[in-house]
């Protein structure tokens, strides 16, 4: 999988060797990379990429 920002994703697919290529499974265009942490899990999790997360209201810690 390649994410990353629509014009650097474009350079990439001209520069990665076929070899490469052949085993990205997916392309994101999107730029990330001002994204907070915490707020980088639900933008993944809208892309489909991970789970969402849970809802921290919900997490009481005894599930460790």
């Amino acid at each position: 999988m390649l994410i990353a920002a629509p014009r650097f994703l474009g350079l990439l697919r001209k520069t990665l060797p076929a070899s490469v290529t052949d085993v990205v499974s997916r392309e994101i265009d999107k730029d990330f990379i001002h994204v907070p942490n915490n707020d980088l899990q639900q933008r993944l999790a809208d892309e489909g990429v991970v789970p969402a997360r849970r809802d921290e209201r919900v997490n009481t810690g005894r599930d460790r």
